[in-house]
């Protein structure tokens, strides 16, 4: 079920926090979303994660149809740059 992934956000944002350098830049991308039928995790709750963590950006993709995925790639860009 992919909620999986999600529950298991706080984990994952903890071991960055613990192992990453603290000036790391987070940003939290949603894959999938050409599976709309099968969503369990909302846009407004992806946001509100990103928020509430001080994660950069959300953005939801899909690998399968290509779905923002040069944006991906755009807005990692700008934040390494």
């Amino acid at each position: 079920d992919n909620s999986t992934s999600f529950d298991n956000l706080d984990l994952w944002i903890k071991e960055i926090k613990t192992y990453a350098n603290p000036d790391i830049r987070i940003i939290l991308i949603a894959n999938k979303a050409d599976l709309e039928s099968n969503r369990k995790i909302s846009y407004d709750q992806g946001i509100k994660y990103a928020q509430d963590n001080n994660i950069e950006f959300f953005l939801e993709t899909s690998a399968k149809t290509g779905y923002n995925t040069q944006k991906i790639m755009i807005e990692s860009a700008k934040l390494l740059y």
